[in-house]
């Protein structure tokens, strides 16, 4: 959520009083906050036995979390992230094993060099210059994609946080009027009689963000409840 915390209520976000204008029932009805917080649980997952036995903490977020955020996903950058560490390993993989076994560093050409790690390792079967060489191209390619990727990572997260922070004030004063009806996947807010589908309300938060034409591009879950018999949620 942006870096964006939010404290849990005392209560769980119901008020007796409180009517969704849809179904007119008032038993499913909670604060969106509530829901949404509600939604975000940490899950524990252990493997392994005796005192090899591991665990790690993931936080699992649920569809309908999801639909009432008041902000955009983040962009997910730790693919690329981590691709870039692993180019960064391979540029310096590949220019330590040329530099050794070229001897790059080394001084005039009349002295004695060191064949490493075995005699003949500089003489390949190709020749030495041209395998050397290759080994040099493939270190600077892997190092400019790496710088890359690390400047794609940044440019996105800044981005991402000049479009959303501005407005995230506005987005939030409103998101805290809506509730949430858990019989008809619908959303109403403080003072206005219209039930709102997780979409639209969706529109409504994210344009008073200023970030609204990105509802379009991550659109929200909307909910199927089944009717009773009786026409009743």
């Amino acid at each position: 959520m942006a870096g964006i915390e939010y404290n849990r209520p005392e209560r769980d976000g119901r008020e007796r009083d409180r009517v969704c204008p849809s179904c007119g029932r008032a038993d499913e009805v909670r604060s969106v906050q509530a829901v949404f917080l509600d939604g975000h649980q940490h899950v524990r997952e252990e493997s392994g036995a005796g005192s090899q036995r591991q665990g790690i903490t993931r936080e699992v977020v649920s569809r309908l979390a999801r639909a009432l955020a008041p902000t955009p996903p983040a962009p997910r950058v730790q693919a690329r992230g981590c691709l870039g560490v692993f180019l960064v390993l391979v540029s310096v993989g590949t220019f330590l094993v040329g530099s050794l076994a070229g001897h790059w560093f080394d001084g005039g050409a009349g002295e004695t060099r060191p064949e490493y790690p075995y005699p003949g390792w500089g003489e390949a079967a190709s020749g030495p210059e041209a395998g050397l060489f290759f080994l040099g191209v493939i270190s600077g390619i892997a190092l400019l994609a790496a710088v890359y990727l690390f400047i794609r990572v940044s440019r996105d997260g800044r981005a991402y946080r000049e479009r959303t922070r501005p407005g995230l004030a506005a987005a939030e004063r409103l998101w805290n009027r809506g509730w949430y009806c858990g019989r008809c996947a619908r959303v109403h807010f403080e003072g206005e009689g219209a039930a709102l589908t997780l979409q639209e309300f969706r529109v409504r938060v994210w344009t008073a963000g200023g970030y609204g034409d990105l509802a379009e591009t991550y659109p929200a879950v909307d909910l199927t409840v089944a009717r009773r018999p009786d026409g009743s949620y």
